[in-house]
């Protein structure tokens, strides 16, 4: 059941943060860099984000959807990886991705 795996899912991400003394409030403003540079590139999400957690390694990533050529995606990754660095190097980006995914799917 949908509602079932989503609650999973954020016990599994909760798990992650445990792991690394991290909180939602970490993580809050690199999907707030994410959301800046859509913004000014004039584009939108299709839709929610996609959470994809690593019980093994205790990871995540947080894949943003958007309609877009694959060497778009990768300049927004680029741009995004780059900016993430010089603003937020103390993000906690080792445990927890932030990325755009190709909407289409």
């Amino acid at each position: 059941m949908f509602v079932d795996s989503r609650i999973e899912i954020a016990g599994d991400a909760l798990r992650v943060f445990d792991a690394h003394g991290v909180s939602s409030t970490d993580v809050i403003p690199m999907l707030d860099l994410a959301g800046e540079l859509l913004r000014e590139r004039g584009l939108l999400t299709t839709g929610g984000p996609s959470f994809f957690v690593y019980s093994l390694d205790k990871t995540m990533t947080i894949h943003l959807p958007v309609k877009q050529r694959p060497e778009v995606l990768a300049e927004l990754e680029w741009e995004y990886s780059a900016r993430l660095f010089a603003t937020l190097p103390d993000s906690p980006h080792s445990f927890v991705h932030v990325g755009f995914c190709s909407g289409d799917h």
